[in-house]
């Protein structure tokens, strides 16, 4: 998600013409600059998709494991 996410949002500022190496700001702010934090940015992508990652299978432990203590569930399990 958090890869097509970059990927996306890098294709369509390219596709409107948008690249971070062509764009001056003026005070030395672009070009190179600005084309290495879009590098330092996108190289970031792998912590982020590693954090969703554990996010979502936090949530999903959290998830069984309150369907495990539900006194229903119990209930059931105890009456087997």
């Amino acid at each position: 998600m958090v890869a097509s996410g970059w990927y996306g949002a890098e294709v369509a500022l390219r596709y409107f013409g948008i690249a971070a190496e062509n764009a001056n700001f003026g005070g030395g702010f672009g070009g190179k600059t600005l084309a290495a934090i879009e590098s330092g940015l996108l190289s970031c992508d792998t912590a982020a998709a590693a954090k969703v990652a554990i996010e979502r299978e936090k949530l999903k432990l959290h998830g069984s494991v309150k369907k495990l203590t539900d006194k229903s569930y119990l209930a059931q399990v105890y009456a087997s």
